[in-house]
């Protein structure tokens, strides 16, 4: 378990769950420290992209570092993700999600708890069946 993130695989159903630590993104350096963790800890899939659900309950990006932090994130999402399922979050922060999706015309696929964004995995993996 790292600083920022804890990650769980489930290989049955080939995703990734993160789930981010107490911790705020308050500097860039807090961001590249932040990325660089997170690969650290994806390395295992080893090039290869999965369905992620992410709990956002803890995570705590300041308005100084957004732009930073979009950054890192879009370039890990290119190259571990295929789709991100998030869940919980402070109302600022699904908001930037929201609007950050509308944006780039992406899904924001947030909901209120993990299971709920299991079960919108679940429904849009059947869906590309």
């Amino acid at each position: 378990m790292g600083k920022y993130v804890t990650v769980q695989f489930d290989a049955n159903e080939e995703y990734v769950h993160l789930r981010y630590h107490q911790v705020a993104l308050k500097t860039e350096a807090d961001v590249a420290e932040w990325k660089a963790e997170v690969e650290r800890e994806l390395r295992f899939l080893d090039g290869k992209r999965v369905d992620f659900i992410v709990d956002l309950a803890e995570m705590d990006v300041k308005p100084s570092v957004v732009a930073a932090y979009d950054e890192a994130r879009l370039d890990l999402a290119a190259k571990t993700a295929r789709r991100a399922y998030r869940y919980s979050g402070t109302r600022l922060l699904r908001t930037k999600i929201l609007t950050s999706s509308t944006i780039h015309r992406a899904q924001p696929n947030v909901h209120a708890t993990f299971e709920e964004a299991l079960a919108a995995m679940r429904a849009e993996r059947a869906k590309s069946r």
